[in-house]
């Protein structure tokens, strides 16, 4: 891979060049506030998003009526073999798995309990999770029509949009 100047006359705009701000911003605001101990800490905040999944996991799989053994396994599925390795790394991929793992549980939460704050609550974790990751966007745009029959409450905002899809 090229690097420095090299990299710089590779193309007018490197795709290897684009990198998303929020994790080295993480951990740049968790080195000033915390200065040695920051590794630790950022494995720490990593170590609580999964727990807060695990307790959305477990939320969700009450909601759908599953038993409580499912319940409990689902929960622990985010903090056990890769997932466990993730939150112990200064990686992206725990934070980023946390807030896509929060938006879709979210977003199927909603469309089984009506609220308002859910079309927001999955933005907020979406946008979090594109400053992770710059090939959120593009899965973003799969949770727009979901979020838009919540946030309008009609059901069959899906079936409009397909039938508006063929005319065109």
């Amino acid at each position: 891979m090229p690097s420095g100047t090299a990299l710089l006359k590779e193309a007018p705009a490197p795709i290897s060049l684009f990198r998303t701000a929020g994790y080295p911003a993480l951990i740049e605001i968790t080195q000033s506030l915390f200065g040695i101990a920051w590794k630790t800490i950022l494995v720490l905040v990593q170590i609580i998003a999964h727990a807060a999944l695990a307790v959305t996991v477990y939320r969700a799989a009450v909601l759908l009526r599953l038993s409580q053994f499912l319940a409990i396994s689902a929960a622990l599925l985010p903090s056990i073999g890769l997932g466990l390795v993730m939150q112990i790394s200064l990686l992206t991929d725990a934070i980023y798995a946390a807030l896509l793992g929060f938006a879709a549980l979210w977003l199927m939460q909603a469309t089984l309990r009506r609220s308002r704050i859910s079309p927001a609550a999955v933005g907020i974790a979406l946008a979090g999770a594109m400053l992770l990751r710059e090939a959120t966007m593009f899965m973003a745009v799969g949770f727009a029509p979901s979020l838009d029959c919540i946030a309008t409450g009609e059901p069959f905002a899906l079936v409009r949009l397909g039938i508006f899809a063929e005319r065109n």
